[in-house]
């Protein structure tokens, strides 16, 4: 049977909340002919079969990380969505490249191509996929039977929740945010960056503030962990004394080439905490964790699995199996209509969820055989019709009736239904 969709949305003021406005009737239409052919479906309206895939159906997967990108900088992720699953290209790599406008570390995602590699020959199947289309809900153009949904983080960010110490129990308080003490030369720098103590002089400043300071020992050195390059940095001593204390701020340097050529990407107060201190000892570390937009470069990588049937698992979902209607009615309104002046339309009941290969048999409540049906169908079509018409070419009587269906490899499974005239 068909179920016909119309939908139409209002999104109201967002001056006045979220809810927005109620649904309301609109012009779109559906139309069918007198045999119930359906001959037009609008815009915007769609007509949908229910149905279910054969027992013990796994659907299309894909084998890949989709929250994390393979190679780059980027922070987002990937959701995929099948579309058609009979049109899954069974085996096939995929790789999701991103483009920048411009160098790092100033620079905004501009777009994304997608490439298929199958048998050593690749094919490029989205290509300047526009990053204005990224986000929750909308998806690419579809390829393969799937379509994707990107999730940019579009501006460099601390993140907070993941920034903070992971190794030790220091309690030293490590405030972090972007740098903004020399305009010039600030940058939020698409990157992590990993400090990491010790119970020694391992590093000092790149110089100190005032100048006429000599460069401040450090007892902790500082990693760029997304590039893998240790860098710099510069220390405000309040104090002054000369050394790390707390109330000092850390000032995170990166694109380090000499004293007149270097960015100032983030700063850490070296604060107080409540209590007695625990000062950092040796091989403890404290990250900064950033969210960054996909850079030139970064790429997902995955491949996808088509969906199949497992024996095993159709075994154990035969008792699943149902019969819709059940009961069938016989003056149902979903009936089609007649193109005769009297009787009514076709008639026919389905089973649901049967294995991809059985044989289906009908019986009356006294054990005659009614009907004998067989189906082979594709992993994604569960169901099979029946017109009610006997195996003699009769329409069947009233009254409760019982099915038996064989599935060869798998088991067997009996049911019943009734028929209400």
């Amino acid at each position: 049977r068909y179920y016909y969709a119309v939908v139409s949305y209002s999104k109201g003021d967002p001056g006045r909340g979220t809810k927005g406005l109620q649904p309301a009737e609109c012009t779109k239409i559906i139309t069918q002919d007198f045999a119930g052919t359906i001959k037009f479906v609008d815009i915007n309206a769609a007509v949908i079969t229910p149905n279910a895939p054969v027992a013990g159906y796994t659907p299309p997967s894909a084998n890949g990380n989709l929250n994390r990108v393979t190679q780059g900088v980027g922070t987002g992720r990937l959701g995929l969505t099948v579309l058609d699953p009979v049109k899954i290209n069974n085996g096939s790599e995929y790789a999701v490249r991103f483009k920048a406008d411009t160098t790092f570390p100033k620079y905004k995602t501009k777009s994304l191509d997608v490439i298929r590699t199958r048998g050593g020959v690749s094919d490029t199947l989205v290509r300047n996929f526009s990053s204005s289309e990224f986000g929750a809900g909308i998806l690419t153009p579809p390829f393969d039977g799937i379509a994707l949904t990107v999730i940019n983080d579009t501006v460099v960010t601390v993140n907070d929740t993941a920034t903070g110490w992971v190794v030790g129990t220091s309690n030293i308080t490590m405030a972090v945010a972007p740098d903004n003490s020399f305009a010039a030369r600030n940058v939020s720098w698409p990157g992590d960056y990993e400090l990491r103590f010790s119970d020694r002089t391992v590093d000092t400043t790149a110089f100190n503030i005032p100048p006429q300071y000599p460069p401040m020992p450090l007892n902790f050195t500082t990693t760029n962990i997304t590039s893998g390059q240790r860098v710099k940095v510069i220390v405000d001593d309040v104090n002054p004394d000369g050394v790390l204390s707390l109330g000092d701020v850390i000032r995170i340097m990166d694109g380090y080439v000499d004293e007149e050529n270097f960015k100032i990407t983030y700063s850490i107060k070296y604060g107080a905490p409540r209590g007695a201190v625990r000062y950092p000892l040796s091989g403890d570390r404290f990250v900064i964790k950033t969210r960054r937009p996909f850079y030139t470069g970064d790429y997902f990588t995955f491949k996808m699995q088509a969906g199949y049937v497992d024996n095993k698992d159709a075994k154990n979902q035969l008792s699943k199996i149902t019969v819709v209607p059940n009961p069938y009615i016989a003056t149902a309104k979903w009936e089609p209509r007649t193109l005769f002046a009297t009787g009514r339309g076709d008639r026919k009941i389905e089973f649901k969820k049967l294995p991809a290969e059985c044989t289906v048999r009908i019986y009356t409540v006294a054990g005659s055989l009614v009907k004998t049906l067989r189906k082979s169908s594709s992993p994604t079509d569960g169901s099979l019709a029946w017109d009610m018409i006997s195996d003699d070419g009769a329409e069947v009587a009233f009254g409760l009736y019982i099915f038996h269906v064989d599935a060869p490899g798998i088991g067997e499974h009996i049911g019943k239904f009734a028929i209400v005239k």
